[in-house]
């Protein structure tokens, strides 16, 4: 069978540089690393790894970042892209701040500004009660962002995906 091409709608050039964002902030947020590089190694794409501090109004209103745990989660996220960078990646850094935006607004913009493909990112394993309550990353990243949202869940982080199913996602 035979399927006729038009030359009169062809696609415009795609920019050849496609960039990947990969949010970190933590040891959990590390299960979508091996999602991430698949996908950078099959499209040839680069990865931002952006880490978003969360501020919280602190004396007199000034704001002041709330985890103790934040400087060595900037750490970490400079450790990745060294380590990315040494396995041939092309790999960068971005560090964000938030005290009012959503940090799924944040990381977002980070996709935006770098006219990101897609956004990987690692789920939290939460209680039933616990997603309710809480105002989720990943859910909130799939209302706002502007390009695909792929979350890696904890029992799927260490599974690779098949050729054919990351075909038909580059082409949706």
């Amino acid at each position: 069978m035979s399927i006729a091409v038009s030359t009169h709608h062809r696609p415009k050039e795609v920019s050849k540089v496609k960039t990947i964002i990969l949010p970190v902030d933590g040891s959990e947020s590390l299960a979508a690393v091996s999602t991430a590089t698949d996908l950078a190694g099959r499209f040839s794409a680069g990865i931002v790894v952006a880490h978003v501090t969360r501020l919280q109004p602190g004396a007199r209103g000034a704001p002041v970042a709330t985890s103790p745990q934040d400087h060595e989660a900037k750490k970490a996220a400079a450790q990745l892209v060294h380590d990315l960078r040494q396995a041939g990646f092309d790999a960068q850094l971005e560090l964000r701040r938030s005290a009012f935006v959503h940090v799924a607004d944040v990381i977002a913009d980070v996709a935006r500004r770098h006219h990101a493909v897609a956004i990987v990112l690692a789920s939290r394993q939460r209680s039933p009660i616990a997603r309710a309550l809480a105002s989720g990353v990943s859910q909130r990243l799939l209302r706002v962002a502007p390009c695909m949202v792929v979350t890696v869940t904890p029992k799927a982080a260490h599974a690779v995906p098949a050729d054919s199913a990351w075909r038909s996602v580059a082409a949706a």
